[in-house]
């Protein structure tokens, strides 16, 4: 008898295990979506210059000099021109910065004046203000896309370093200067200090 009850016992849980089981049965359904697609944009800045002359020539970082001047004195200025391009599809910053070359004094890096003439505005910097990409002076230009022309991708930016006319002669004879301009772009919806 045992054992008979043991078995209804049994027989019972199971039983309402099967019950308790079915109750908790659901419908389910699967959409699958296929064929997704994101494309990034393209990021692609050209640079070109040209001095006094009408040829614009590749800028690369294994050719090209903006200016090469000798016995420059205080009031002495340089021309160059720059033409950027943006040849990507997003818009775009582009940041300048100097870096030496050669020691110079603080006092020549004050003096060193560089002027940009970008959209008939002239900005002037000295080259204690371009040693660093955390300045706040930039260039916007915009992306390409399927319906822009080209021209409005590009800008010339007339850039001219000029030897404060107020220095003293004394006080920046005998220099050189040499320096490297680095042109950086980014995002034109981020800062620089997002890259830094």
């Amino acid at each position: 008898m045992k054992k008979t009850l043991l078995t209804a016992i049994l027989m019972s849980i199971f039983s309402l295990a099967m019950l308790l089981g079915s109750t908790f049965a659901w419908f389910s359904e699967t959409i699958t979506v296929e064929n997704n697609v994101i494309k990034t944009g393209k990021f692609d800045l050209e640079a070109q210059f040209k001095g006094t002359g009408a040829t614009w020539y590749q800028l690369t970082s294994d050719q090209g000099v903006l200016f090469e001047t000798d016995n420059a004195k205080p009031g002495d200025t340089a021309e160059s021109h720059l033409k950027l391009t943006n040849k990507g599809t997003l818009d775009m910053k582009v940041y300048f910065e100097i870096i030496d070359e050669v020691a110079i004094s603080d006092y020549m890096k004050a003096n060193l004046l560089l002027h940009f003439t970008y959209k008939n505005q002239t900005f002037t910097l000295n080259y204690q203000q371009l040693q660093s990409y955390s300045n706040d002076f930039y260039f916007v230009l915009p992306g390409m896309n399927t319906s822009e022309v080209l021209s409005n991708a590009t800008e010339q930016i007339k850039v001219v370093w000029e030897l404060n006319p107020a220095m003293t002669v004394a006080d920046g004879a005998g220099q050189t200067i040499m320096f490297t301009l680095k042109l950086k772009a980014i995002q034109a919806d981020r800062t620089v200090a997002d890259f830094n």
